[in-house]
């Protein structure tokens, strides 16, 4: 069975360092692929598929659950040179199988590195890292770059009785800019949604996103911004309260 969801589009912006070396990289569950264990998920890292000047569909394949119940798989990425990792949305699979994840506002004729990431309540897993290469666009065809997240931090504002994040955000464009989004998900479900207007081709402030009780749970926070010819980028952030 293949997993897959809408685009998810990218930006220049980063998301965090990603597991690395010192946590489920070499030093912690990553390793060796034949050396797993039971109680341990495992996921494989495809090679992309779709590649254009400014987008690529990034595919993985969980060939083991460890056991567990559900599962929370998703893509790390970024240009070959950087050292932070981006992270796409996460798919919850209850069973093993193949997902995809299509990230898009990509440079052109740029090399990137993804890897898919598996994580349980009990273990964790980090596929191996593919590269790829975006298109080359010629000079008369290049159209103007989508808009860019220059801020997204989360800030926990949450109380005994709601679960509240505070979503901190700047972005900016060459062309107009018409909206941003942000949205609070848990476990694929979203739970709130704040929108706010555009005039220009720069903006900032803020969102605060709620959910009664809920204290102790990890959120997915997805924010976005489109503009005035429909381009996007989006970026995803995980939080616990």
């Amino acid at each position: 069975m293949i997993h897959s969801s809408g685009v998810a589009a990218a930006s220049d912006g980063s998301t965090g360092s990603g597991f690395g070396e010192a946590s489920y990289g070499e030093g912690g569950y990553g390793g060796s692929v034949d050396d797993t264990d039971e109680s341990n998920p495992a996921v494989t890292t495809g090679e992309p598929t779709e590649v254009t000047a400014t987008s690529a569909t990034l595919r993985g394949d969980l060939t083991d659950t460890g056991g567990a119940d559900e599962t929370t798989c998703y893509f790390e990425w970024r240009e070959s040179d950087a050292d932070d990792w981006h992270v796409t949305a996460s798919h919850h699979l209850e069973s093993t199988g193949e997902f995809t994840e299509t990230v898009a506002n990509l440079d052109s004729d740029v090399e990137y590195e993804v890897r898919a990431v598996v994580e349980t309540g009990s273990g964790a897993d980090v596929g191996g890292v593919r590269s790829f290469r975006t298109d080359s666009v010629d000079g008369e065809d290049e159209t103007t770059s989508g808009p860019t997240i220059d801020r997204f931090e989360l800030v926990d504002r949450s109380n005994p009785q709601w679960a509240r994040v505070q979503v901190q955000w700047s972005v900016s464009g060459e062309a107009s800019l018409e909206r941003c989004v942000s949205d609070l998900v848990r476990g694929g479900e979203p739970l709130d949604v704040e929108t706010s207007a555009i005039d220009g081709t720069a903006d900032s402030g803020k969102h605060t996103l709620r959910n009664r009780g809920g204290r102790g749970e990890t959120y997915d926070v997805r924010f976005t911004v489109v503009d005035a010819d429909g381009n996007t980028a989006t970026e995803t952030k995980r939080l616990t309260v």
